[in-house]
């Protein structure tokens, strides 16, 4: 399969996650209750979890920036797929 532009710019993926809003996306797939998470894989209480890594907290400014300084002035096609099941 064809790799897309994000499989080699840094910039790109780092945009990516800049535009997640992730409070907005916790309170609303957890019904108000869910938190917000910045790893994938580790959570607070967790083996291997550090609160001191950077976080890529959601602005949309910064997102546009690095998707311009990856040399996509007109922006990048992409799709978010979420999944909201019980655990």
């Amino acid at each position: 399969p064809k790799a897309g532009p994000f499989a080699t710019s840094l910039k790109l993926r780092q945009a990516a996650l800049h535009a997640l809003n992730r409070p907005a996306m916790a309170k609303t797939l957890g019904l108000g209750l869910g938190r917000p998470h910045y790893s994938p894989y580790w959570g607070p209480g967790m083996v291997g979890y550090d609160e001191s890594l950077p976080r890529h907290e959601y602005n949309p400014d910064r997102a546009r920036e690095l998707v311009r300084e990856a040399g996509h002035p007109g922006g990048v096609n992409a799709n978010l797929s979420v999944i909201n099941r019980a655990a």
